[in-house]
């Protein structure tokens, strides 16, 4: 299943299932990574492997998003990117540049992951 029909998916039943952020719930999320990585079961700790990490990253989901599929933090999910020496950014996470970049990520860059 493509991330395309996991976001319509996890769209189509967000009075039952979303959060009341209207965020994805962790159980959500683990049912699109199984779905789009085309995994038999949820790795719990799989985002400390590169393999998946990198799969679940080119699959179009955000650290946010894993973070909370995982039930880590967002902090644990970029120290995994760094150990494994994927390229992706990392946002400032303070000040004005955290502002900044919430506007407009392309106005300040943040630290490299």
């Amino acid at each position: 299943m493509s991330l395309d029909a996991s976001a319509t998916r996890l769209n189509g039943h967000s009075d039952q299932t979303e959060d009341d952020d209207g965020e994805a719930t962790a159980d959500e999320l683990q049912a699109a990574l199984v779905d789009t990585l085309g995994l038999d079961a949820f790795p719990r700790r799989g985002y400390r492997r590169a393999e998946y990490l990198t799969a679940a990253l080119e699959a179009g989901f955000e650290p946010g998003d894993l973070a909370t599929a995982h039930r880590v933090s967002e902090r644990s999910i970029y120290r995994a990117i760094e150990t494994h020496g994927l390229d992706r950014v990392r946002p400032p996470t303070s000040g004005l540049a955290e502002r900044l970049w919430e506007l407009d990520p392309d106005a300040v860059p943040g630290e490299s992951a």
